[in-house]
């Protein structure tokens, strides 16, 4: 695919993408997508189509039509509402210790101990906040 090809289907791909219920994805999940879609780029060997780069000015076209498309969400409310889990307390702590979900007994619970402490060192926020479900009893 040429440059102008890719940048007229970016921008109308950008303009027209929906969830499958027809609502619109979230601002931050329209450039998500856009990175990915770059990532795959790269995972291809084309390094021509930097579409993300503000240093490119083939592509700037597409980088206005994805950042008004997301202010246009951001007013119309998508995407502001922000989600967080419930913290783990000591509490639950403590039956994940005691009921063998985290330790050194078996792989998974090795596992499941060292990506709790480095979530906790590294407080880690958004997507990535520790809850509960994270670990099966």
């Amino acid at each position: 695919m040429n440059t102008e090809e890719m940048k007229y289907y970016l921008g109308r791909f950008i303009a027209e993408a929906r969830k499958q219920d027809g609502q619109p994805y979230p601002p931050r999940s329209l450039y998500l997508i856009s990175y990915g879609l770059l990532r795959h780029l790269r995972d291809k060997k084309v390094y021509d189509k930097i579409f993300l780069c503000t240093k490119t000015l083939e592509f700037s076209e597409f980088r206005k039509i994805l950042d008004s498309r997301m202010k246009e969400l951001l007013q119309m409310g998508f995407g502001t509402k922000v989600k967080q889990a419930q913290a783990v307390l000591p509490e639950d702590e403590k039956v994940l210790w005691e009921k063998g979900v985290f330790g050194n007994s078996t792989v998974e619970a090795l596992q499941s101990t060292v990506f709790f402490y480095a979530c906790k060192l590294f407080a880690l926020r958004g997507h990535d906040e520790l809850q509960c479900e994270q670990f099966a009893i």
